[in-house]
């Protein structure tokens, strides 16, 4: 009798957590990240013609914690878009965006550039490393000219 009541309770303990996983997850989920994270503006960009919404806490959860890097590289190409397209959104194929540092900068122009695909992560080359001189985030965009050339206009932020 003693093997099936161990059994039981065993079994009434499994039901109750997955019971408050299932139900308690998803609020325990929104409060993962402080309000001052969560308030941020995203990062809004045009891809295939739909809007993407691309926010901090979206690249924290691609990166897979909250680095420094990825906060400095999410305000710096926000800011960038900002000051090229004033209040105009961006299309995706129309940007080029360049990080130099390796993990969370790198995670998150993958998020932009790539989607939230990790199998698509670009992983840094041989001798990148982190340091203070690599973090700078030049932000490009494409100028189309009649004749369909294009070249880079030259207006960088955040170096």
């Amino acid at each position: 009798m003693h093997g099936s009541g161990f059994r039981l309770i065993g079994s009434l303990l499994l039901l109750g957590v997955f019971l408050f996983v299932s139900f308690f997850t998803p609020a325990l989920a929104r409060d993962k990240y402080p309000d001052p994270v969560m308030s941020l503006p995203p990062i809004q960009v045009i891809d295939n013609g739909q809007i993407r919404n691309i926010s901090l806490p979206d690249a924290y959860d691609f990166h897979g914690n909250a680095c420094p890097g990825a906060t400095m590289a999410f305000m710096a190409v926000r800011y960038g878009l900002e000051l090229l397209y004033d209040d105009e959104m961006p299309e995706l194929e129309d940007l080029i965006i360049i990080a130099r540092a390796p993990g969370g900068p790198m995670d998150l122009v993958d998020l932009i550039v790539k989607g939230n695909d990790p199998s698509k992560r670009t992983w840094p080359p041989a001798g990148i490393t982190s340091s203070a001189d690599k973090f700078f985030f030049p932000v490009f965009t494409k100028i189309y000219h009649g004749d369909g050339d294009s070249e880079p206009k030259r207006r960088t932020m955040a170096e």
